[in-house]
């Protein structure tokens, strides 16, 4: 018990020692000047010292459990390093203290790592797409690339007649006069805006009967034949009143409607003129016109056109909007409306009320007025 209490007042005389000899440091050398310091009697860096104390060591063998846990509480803490430098020497940079930290307290810690571990034996992989083990899913559709080279070949042949074509104003078909200037210009801006947004599917509509929207429909198709970089495909989806099949003499089997409800494939639906032209116009009308149209079998019919025939522009022929909601029930499978007004014929408030109902929902491509009195020739081209 002496000598433990003899240890314990040694090591109160030691630490007012240190204590004395630490404000004695401060007063010659306050913190922030540009020299280090050290404390008297003890090595600069890691040199041993002559008159250096050795490490005080508590002897509590003997000792009652109490009297050496009070000692151990009291014990004196480890003085650190002194820092390297004294009035001859500068202070170590940002590098010299890192390194010094790195060796003093070891590596430093790493970021923990994540493994995978491998599936059970006997464990079936996730699908990668959730739909792929529901057997209500639809069927794949295949990629444009692999399949539409092949789909295109395998049409039937269109051989239009041009002396019906031109009775029938078909005007784009032939390049002979200028009468094809106003559609190829409506051609040209209308593809510059839809590959300036990624559009594909733009409907021709207009806002009542006898505007002329399926002559315009079937005039710029023939127009954009004449790229010979654009494929575009043209379809009468006027369930209604379908007439591109006798303004193209083509002798249309059928209803739209058995196509975009799949009872028809697609290669029997669709005709191509040459490289660039493929069009599809059966000639008879569909009894539920907007049911067909609103249906998930519809969307996923012309997500196979584009597969299959890869187009760059699909054109829809559609009913006029203020007759009937076909093109409002066909909204989430497009991308745009062409609507046509005739000129002297359609009224203002017609436009303008169809434009607003149009952009509420979809982009308008823009406004095309029919049937106007003039011609290219009265300007002088």
């Amino acid at each position: 018990m002496d000598r433990v209490q003899a240890a314990i007042e040694k090591a109160h005389l030691l630490r007012e020692r240190r204590q004395k000899e630490m404000k004695q440091a401060l007063r010659e050398h306050p913190p922030g000047g540009d020299k280090g310091f050290r404390w008297k009697g003890e090595p600069v860096g890691n040199a041993p010292a002559a008159d250096a104390a050795p490490p005080l060591r508590l002897a509590t063998a003997g000792a009652r459990p109490e009297a050496a846990a009070g000692a151990e509480s009291r014990r004196v803490a480890p003085v650190p390093d002194p820092v390297p430098g004294g009035r001859g020497e500068s202070a170590p940079g940002p590098d010299a203290e890192r390194s010094r930290a790195r060796s003093s307290h070891g590596p430093l810690p790493q970021p923990p790592r994540f493994h995978l571990k491998p599936p059970p034996p006997g464990a079936q992989p996730a699908p990668a797409d959730p739909r792929a083990s529901d057997p209500q899913a639809s069927e794949p559709v295949p990629a444009a690339e692999e399949s539409w080279p092949m789909a295109w070949d395998a049409l039937g042949a269109y051989e239009p007649d041009a002396r019906l074509l031109r009775a029938n104003r078909i005007v784009s078909f032939e390049r002979r006069s200028v009468e094809h200037a106003p559609i190829d210009m409506i051609r040209t801006r209308m593809l510059r805006i839809m590959r300036e947004n990624g559009w594909r599917t733009v409907v021709v509509t207009s806002p009542g009967p006898n505007c002329g929207k399926s002559t315009l429909a079937a005039n710029l198709a023939f127009s954009l034949a004449h790229q010979p970089d654009t494929r575009t495909v043209l379809m009468d989806l006027d369930l209604r009143r379908p007439s591109l099949a006798k303004l193209l003499g083509v002798r249309g089997a059928g209803s739209m409607a058995e196509v975009l409800t799949g009872a028809t494939p697609i290669e029997d639906s669709f005709l191509r003129y040459g490289d660039t032209l493929a069009v599809s116009t059966p000639g008879h009308a569909a009894g539920n016109p907007s049911e067909v149209l609103n249906s998930r079998t519809a969307a996923i019919t012309m997500k196979r056109v584009e597969a299959i025939l890869g187009p760059e522009i699909i054109l829809c022929d559609m009913p006029p909007l203020m007759r009937a909601d076909d093109v409002m029930a066909f909204l989430p499978n497009i991308d745009c409306v062409l609507l046509v007004a005739a000129a002297e014929e359609s009224k203002m408030t017609e436009i303008d009320r169809c434009e607003r109902e149009l952009g509420a929902h979809t982009n308008v491509l823009g406004v095309v007025v029919n049937k106007c009195r003039y011609t290219p020739e009265e300007y002088g081209y």
